[in-house]
């Protein structure tokens, strides 16, 4: 049992676990808008640039006097999680390096377009968590979950898309894809406020003015258990209809992201989590969707 644990700090304090994340979200979206897998390379660099930004930010806030298990661990492992920091940039610099044609083009056809994307998709995660401008974005209340909610739906569901080469014959509907977005975006922001629930007195103390600090806890759970189910669920529903052939198993995810929202709100109790838990079990959710497509195709062919 003490391995199971060991190895379950392990995932989620070096990011490996939020990482997969990212990758299974933007796997998510490929299957959704029938991508084919000769562009799976994007996969591989979601992953490292989401081991990137969050080993950067915890190893930023190692001298920071925030106590908890994920910041004693990190302390503990200062050069495991220094050597992840370095190790994720390598990893991203080879994957741009060994897909260079695939992502910028070639003589003749340069895609332009694709390297001033990827330079501010890095810039804005970067100031979520640093005060480039006197304040980080997560210091401002009201930007805290609308910023975090964007940078991820924008870097699991449009990126993909705009990373596409132009006369690729991969044209996805405008419509599907924006949906699609705004669907990822509720998600997002239903955890991104289960997160500032548990932060609330260290938030307080900050004075960010996030959903719970200015509503209260009690608020929060009670139109939070009704407002992000009916708005994911909404959305879902519109861009599901929308989706020749839809892949199987779909409506089956978004039914059990649904309730998994609902009871994150009902049966949220913080306190009786440590931060490696919470974090595997609330994260852990954007996970759901994508492995039951995953099953669902696996037997059904």
């Amino acid at each position: 049992m003490r391995a199971i644990i060991r190895l379950r700090d392990f995932l989620v304090y070096t990011n490996i676990y939020i990482g997969l994340c990212a990758a299974a979200l933007s796997w998510e979206t490929f299957a959704l808008l029938k991508i084919p897998s000769t562009h799976n390379w994007y996969l591989l660099l979601i992953f490292g640039a989401t081991l990137f930004v969050y080993n950067l930010h915890y190893f930023a806030k190692l001298k920071g006097p925030k106590e908890n298990s994920r910041m004693q661990w990190c302390r503990g492992n200062k050069m495991l999680l220094l050597a992840f920091v370095i190790g994720s940039l390598l990893f991203i610099l080879a994957v741009l390096f060994y897909h260079y044609k695939a992502i910028f083009g070639g003589p003749g056809n340069w895609q332009y377009r694709n390297l001033i994307v990827l330079l501010i998709i890095p810039a804005l995660a970067l100031a979520y968590s640093f005060p480039i401008f006197k304040k980080s974005l997560r210091q401002i209340g009201w930007l805290k979950m609308i910023s975090l909610s964007g940078i991820w739906a924008f870097s699991t569901v449009l990126l993909p898309v705009f990373l596409l080469p132009d006369g690729s014959g991969i044209a996805p509907d405008d419509h599907i894809v924006l949906m699609i977005f705004i669907n990822r975006f509720i998600f997002i922001a239903a955890l991104s406020v289960v997160f500032n629930l548990k932060d609330l007195e260290e938030d307080k103390q900050a004075g960010i003015r996030t959903l719970a600090v200015i509503f209260g806890q009690k608020k929060v759970l009670q139109w939070g258990q009704w407002i992000f189910p009916f708005l994911f669920l909404g959305s879902a529903c519109i861009f599901i209809f929308s989706i020749p052939d839809s892949p199987k198993g779909l409506g089956g995810g978004i039914g059990a992201i649904t309730v998994a929202i609902f009871r994150c709100f009902r049966d949220f109790r913080s306190e009786k989590y440590s931060e490696a838990r919470f974090v595997m079990e609330y994260d852990g959710l954007m996970l759901v969707q994508p492995l039951i497509l995953i099953f669902v195709q696996l037997f059904t062919h």
